[in-house]
């Protein structure tokens, strides 16, 4: 059995993470940021673990290797998806964006 990959946050995935923080704890308090965002961490954990989860896309068309992963929260699907792309050894987190977003407009510009 393998151990845990690295993880990498682009830059765009980290001011994404410190926009979501933010947002929700204006909205709905520190509580529910933290909470939240331990939410994401978990789905990133799971990418850690194993190549492309079953629940995984493949976004082809965004960029050769790119894939989607939506986050869950106590069981259920949240409203964030991670963009990464992957190797045996690492997972790049290119952007952490709500579905309620146009892929297309959010794309990473570097570091694909």
């Amino acid at each position: 059995m393998r151990g845990k990959r690295i993880v990498s946050l682009a830059a765009a995935a980290q001011a994404d993470l410190d926009n979501i923080a933010a947002w929700t704890t204006d909205n709905f308090g520190p509580s529910q940021a933290e909470s939240y965002i331990e939410a994401i961490v978990d789905t990133i954990d799971e990418l850690t673990a194993q190549n492309s989860p079953s629940r995984s896309l493949a976004r082809d068309e965004v960029a050769k290797g790119m894939r989607t992963l939506h986050m869950r929260k106590r069981g259920r699907r949240g409203r964030h998806f991670l963009l990464y792309s992957e190797t045996e050894e690492e997972v790049k987190i290119q952007r952490v964006l709500h579905d309620g977003m146009e892929l297309s407009r959010h794309l990473p510009r570097e570091d694909v």
